[in-house]
């Protein structure tokens, strides 16, 4: 189903509006959610309105905050959000970020009492429409697992960078700090569909692959179980040293001496380096490229990843 870009906006605007929104911060929240579904980040789009509805009818939402500077410095500033739409919030905040930095050449402000701000990548990107580095990022309700654990204690806590990079496309990263962002699993919900080895844990702490899983008292797997495609590709495009010397050639195999442990899910188009050796039973996803030289034993591949050197 296709819906013309305005005409979907404007809907947004106007269920904003009802729930009492002043038009300006209506439009403001619709737009921050229908960037999203252009970006193609569905989980974080449209899909959400529902959410603010809810959380709007529960007496957990002000639509007409009086957000406000609690603290500041030259460079700093705490501002309170006045239970506020976070679609709302978040850009005011980026913007009283952005003016300090043009003035002290950097700044950063926190915000409390404010509510989920849409994709971080909006928030991040706005500092680079001032030619500007941008960084936004946020916590979020405990539904995430430490490694080995089976009690929810961490957040998903999603992270946006957003770098200038003169006439070529500006830079942006925007990812959650887990294997995956809640809303990825409430499309699968919506599709029927399991999630990918790695995702979740149910309740007892034990893999399943059931996108339920945490409406039934299952848990989010953290990041450090999960070797990030992001992290992966920005290492080899910049030639981070990740535990080894880089040479002009590449990097030094045997010095390197990076391991990914056992039973361990490695995202969706990752680049596995030279040198790095990956433990039994881990999985590697769909798209991937394992590099030559990389030990490896019992691996399962997801298909179609690209194996660049012959399989044991």
């Amino acid at each position: 189903m296709k819906a013309d870009y305005q005409r979907l906006s404007d809907f947004v605007c106007s269920v904003f509006e009802a729930i009492g929104c002043p038009a300006e911060d209506a439009a403001l929240a619709a737009h921050v959610l229908v960037s999203a579904d252009a970006r193609g980040i569905d989980s974080h789009g449209v899909a959400r309105l529902a959410g603010y509805v809810r959380l709007y009818d529960h007496g957990r939402l002000n639509p007409n905050p009086q957000v406000r500077i609690l603290h500041e410095s030259p460079s700093t500033a705490l501002v309170d959000g006045d239970r506020g739409l976070g679609l709302v919030v978040a850009p005011k905040a980026m913007e009283i970020a952005t003016q300090k930095a043009a003035v002290a050449g950097t700044g950063w402000v926190a915000v409390q009492n404010s509510n989920h701000f849409g994709i971080a990548g909006y928030h991040a990107m706005k500092a680079v429409e001032k030619d500007m580095i941008g960084w936004a990022m946020t916590h979020a309700a405990p539904l995430v697992t430490p490694t080995f654990s089976r009690e929810k204690l961490l957040g998903i806590n999603p992270i946006a960078v957003g770098i200038p990079a003169l006439n070529e496309p500006a830079f942006l990263a925007d990812f959650a700090s887990t294997a995956v962002a809640y809303g990825k699993l409430e499309i699968l919900q919506r599709k029927g569909l399991d999630t990918p080895a790695g995702w979740v844990q149910d309740k007892d702490g034990n893999p399943c692959q059931d996108a339920f899983a945490i409406k039934n008292g299952g848990i989010v797997i953290g990041s450090n179980r999960l070797i990030s495609q992001n992290v992966a590709l920005i290492a080899s495009n910049h030639n981070t040293e990740m535990g080894g010397k880089i040479s002009e050639q590449g990097m030094d195999t045997e010095k390197c001496g990076i391991v990914i442990g056992d039973d361990v899910w490695i995202g969706c188009g990752s680049v596995i380096l030279p040198g790095v050796s990956i433990g039994n039973g881990a999985v590697v996803g769909a798209g991937s490229i394992v590099t030559k030289d990389v030990p490896a034993y019992h691996i399962a591949f997801g298909n179609p990843a690209t194996i660049r050197r012959p399989r044991a």
